[in-house]
Order: structure tokens, then sequence, then C-alpha cells
């Protein structure tokens, strides 16, 4: 055998190595590729943008959220709304005001991160286009503006009832309410994400419904925290409602994906069990 046989013969040592790479191996190798790094550093840095635009801004500055969320209030509820500058969306008889910590921008933060991330470890194998940045962006706002005028009209509906009770005031029930329903979409919008990506339920949706979790904790009680506002009065007992809320609202969910994957699992078996008898000869 010559050499040029044995070159012929024998891959190249870049194809040698190449081949040899796991799927956990290339994975990694992926995920901490020069574009998913800027990927990734991007989707933190319009999150901090969108944070700090948060802080700063007046009730003007944010009525690019706040209008189109009043207009779906009224149009909801039928109650009209005037906008009066620095205080924020009024209805007729001064009782109502849609201010600033009614834009929903933590909810927006949480939901574009959720999704972007989502998108990126989903995609950790293969190069990720662009274009799911903008669409994330798209698709958090939108979720947003619904987000909230659910919860304004149930603010509204509900105002006028006196809720409350021995061991919860008006006001830790109208922070629950927004909890229960903030977290909620949250989920929806990641369940849905996550079946339009993968087709359908799997095992994969049950582990990855922690990332909406961490994300929302991360941004409601670990940006706090790492400020200092766990120094401000109120601060733990609000950490608790966090805490505790989403996990209830989570668990329901987590058992009707669970029910739903186990139904499929079943299908499968049950059709293969069909299939493996009629191919049986003896069984005829």
């Amino acid at each position: 055998m010559n050499y040029s046989t044995l070159q012929t013969l024998t891959p190249p040592a870049t194809e040698r190595r190449t081949q040899t790479v796991s799927p956990l191996s290339r994975s990694i190798i992926h995920w901490f590729s020069m574009q998913r790094v800027t990927q990734m550093v991007t989707v933190l840095v319009i999150a901090f943008i969108l944070k700090y635009h948060y802080s700063t801004a007046s009730v003007n500055g944010l009525k690019w959220i706040l209008a189109p969320t009043a207009f779906l209030v009224e149009l909801v509820s039928g109650v009209p709304f005037v906008f009066e500058s620095h205080a924020g969306y009024m209805n007729a008889d001064n009782t109502f005001l849609i201010a600033a910590p009614c834009s929903g921008i933590n909810f927006l933060i949480i939901a574009f991160t959720m999704l972007a991330v989502g998108v990126l470890w989903r995609d950790r194998t293969v190069q990720t286009r662009w274009i799911f940045m903008p669409a994330s962006l798209v698709a958090a706002y939108v979720s947003t503006i619904i987000a909230n005028t659910v919860r304004i009209d149930i603010a509204l509906q509900t105002r006028s009832t006196g809720l409350g009770s021995s061991w919860m005031n008006p006001e830790e029930i109208h922070r629950v309410e927004g909890i229960v329903v903030y977290f909620s979409f949250l989920l929806l919008l990641f369940v849905v994400s996550e079946v339009v990506r993968a087709g359908g339920v799997n095992g994969n949706t049950l582990r990855r419904l922690l990332i909406p979790l961490a994300i929302y904790y991360a941004v409601t009680l670990g940006i706090p925290v790492l400020m200092g506002a766990f120094r401000l009065p109120g601060f733990w007992s609000h950490s608790i409602f966090v805490i505790v809320t989403p996990s209830l609202v989570m668990l329901p969910l987590a058992v009707c994906l669970y029910a739903i994957r186990f139904c499929q699992q079943r299908g499968v078996q049950t059709h293969s069990c069909l299939v493996s008898n009629s191919s049986n000869p003896t069984l005829h």
C-alpha cells in the first residue's frame, strides 16, 4: 500500500477530532460560540435598558405601553379613561388611575428574557438567526398589554366589593391577584412557545417549566435584593407572596402537562402493541 492510498483511507486529523466529539461537548461548543455569547449579552442588555427606562421614566414616558393598555381596558370594561400628564389615565369619576405601576414593565422584561433564552437554549446545537430577538420582543409586548388589560379589568370589577379578610387586606389581595394574572400569562406564553417550536408537549416541556419560574424570581426578587431593597420595610412580607403564589399557580399546570404527556406515552405504547400483535402470525 503506497502513501497516497494510506492518505485516502485515513481521514484528516481535524475530521477525526470532529467525529470523536460527543453530542454534549458539541452542544457546549455551540452554546459558548461567539455568536451565541453575543446574542445572550444582547438579550441581557435589552432587559437592562427596559429596567433602567422603567426606573427613570415618568408616566409620560411610559405612554408607549400605557396608552394601548388604557384603550383595551376601555374596550373591555366600557369605562372611559383620560390621560392626565404626570399622573396617568384617570376614569371619569376620578376613582381609578392607570399609573406607572400598571405598565407591567417587569412582566415585559421577564417575558422577553424567557422567550429569548428559551430559543437560545432549545437551539443551542445550531446557529440561531437574529430574527428571534425582535420576534420575542414583539410577542412579549403584546402579551404584556393583554395581561395588563386583564389585571386592570379584574381590579375594576372587584374594587366596589370591598374585598378583604381577617388574614389579608385589600392591598394584599390586589397584590396576589396581580401575581396570579401575570405569572399565569407568563406560563401560558411559555407553553405556547414550546408547543409551537416542539410541535407538542414532551418531557422537556415539563422540565423547562423551571425556566419562567427562575427568571420570574430573578427579576422580582434577585435584582431588588442586589439593589438593597431588602432593607426596605415590607420587603420580606412581599417576598413571601412572590415566592409562594407562582408555585401554587404552576402546580396545576405541571399536573395537567404531566397527564397529557402520560396519555401520549400510553397511546404510543398501545399503538406499538397493536402493531406488534397484528404482525405476529402466531396470534392469528
